[in-house]
Parts: structure tokens; C-alpha cells; sequence
């Protein structure tokens, strides 16, 4: 891959975050910003146009579905990644109606969420969590 990734973190949790960020920012990898709910993250990649959103699902203010819904809408959407606790089919199948290009649990390994970003450039679904 030539280009570099540009992507957004947003989780509730400021120290999630802050370890995500850490372990996510490399030559590939280059994050833009940080969001500690679905509205602020709306606005900031509104802002500063990601490549890729990585959501948590269950956020104060609006959840992760609910800004996904929101950014797939726009007219040039960034992939969106949803983080969950506890991914279920009615998630899956939502996440999948309204194009977010990976739904994945909570506590993969950090290798497999590096690869479901870096997946978003090749055009194609990442196989570990797409919502089908």
C-alpha cells in the first residue's frame, strides 16, 4: 500500500483511546483525531475527512450505529469500523443495511483491528467482521 490510513479513534473510554492510539499510529497508520462520543466524532471527521472511523458501538450522546448512519450518509463517507462488547445479528444486519465496513468484538487481538482498517483501502469487506 502506498498511501498512509488516516483515522479517527472514538471511544467513551479517554484511556481505550489513548492505548488504541499508541498501538494503531504507525507508517501505515497515521491517526487524525480522537472523539469520546458519536457526535463529536460526526463533527470531527466532517472536519478533518478520515479515511476511516473506528467506533465504539456504545457511546453516550449518540452511539456508533447512529453516527455511522450519520457519516455513511455524507457525500464522500469515510469507512466506518464499529468496536462492540457484544456483537449480535440484529447489529450485524443494521451495520450491514447502512454499509459500515466491519462490526468486531471487543477484545481481538489489536493485529486484527489493524488489518479490518488497512482492509478498507483494498475495497473489500474485511473477512473477520463484516456484518452479514
Amino acid at each position: 500500500m502506498n498511501s498512509i490510513v488516516r483515522l479517527i479513534l472514538v471511544d467513551d473510554n479517554s484511556v481505550l483511546r489513548r492505548f488504541m492510539r499508541i498501538i494503531l499510529d504507525t507508517p501505515e497508520i497515521a491517526v487524525i483525531g480522537e472523539a469520546g462520543d458519536g457526535s463529536a466524532a460526526v463533527t470531527l471527521a466532517r472536519r478533518d475527512q478520515p479515511d476511516v472511523v473506528l467506533m465504539d458501538y456504545q457511546m453516550p450522546v449518540l452511539d456508533g450505529l447512529a453516527a455511522a448512519r450519520l457519516l455513511l450518509a455524507d457525500p464522500r463517507p469515510p469507512a466506518v469500523i464499529l468496536l462492540s462488547g457484544a456483537v449480535d445479528a440484529n447489529l450485524r444486519a443494521e451495520a450491514e443495511r447502512i454499509g459500515v465496513h466491519a462490526v468486531l468484538e471487543k477484545g481481538i487481538p489489536f493485529s486484527a483491528i489493524r488489518d479490518a482498517i488497512l482492509a478498507t483501502q483494498q475495497g473489500a469487506p474485511h473477512p473477520l467482521g463484516r456484518a452479514a
